[in-house]
């Protein structure tokens, strides 16, 4: 079975962005909109995610604003839940929630780095717990993350100031 296979044809691909609300995730949102998918757009705040939708104007028709917290196991499924109802089938599953703060080695905060890396990982697991099982039982679905390799470039100490978290 092949891999990563290239999406030709955007038109009516049923697409969940987790972390639309700005960045990378609202872009892809837009892009995948002009392109013909019905985008579901998730983040925290509605407020920012209906701003995302506002500025396409008429290409809001297949935009589906599902608003949840990622640090929330119960809130994925009720996301989960509501899209299923929605849409029946998930295409694809992009996770662009992510957290950064700047910080240097010597100024390292704990709760900070938890933070980062439960939104960063554990949130990717919280939503692969409930996605992909019924992704594999409908035999249809993809997963894609997009993130930084910040902390990459900082192990080559191409930023030597800051700690390694990204």
């Amino acid at each position: 079975m092949a891999m990563n296979i290239p999406v030709k044809d955007w038109s009516n691909q049923r697409v969940w962005i987790v972390g639309a609300s700005s960045g990378i995730g609202a872009a892809l949102a837009q892009q995948l909109l002009v392109k013909g998918a019905q985008v579901i757009l998730s983040a925290r705040r509605t407020e920012l995610l209906q701003k995302v939708v506002a500025e396409m104007g008429g290409e809001t028709l297949s935009a589906h604003i599902v608003p949840f917290d990622v640090f929330d196991a119960f809130a994925w499924q009720g996301a989960h839940q509501h899209i299923q109802e929605q849409l029946s089938v998930l295409d694809l599953l992009i996770f662009c929630a992510a957290d950064y703060r700047v910080e240097r080695t010597w100024e390292v905060d704990a709760a900070s780095a938890s933070r980062t890396l439960e939104i960063n990982l554990g949130s990717v697991y919280k939503a692969l717990s409930v996605v992909l099982p019924d992704m594999i039982e409908k035999g249809v679905g993809g997963i894609g993350q997009c993130g930084r390799l910040c902390w990459l470039a900082q192990c080559q100490c191409v930023w030597p100031q800051q700690s390694g978290f990204d």
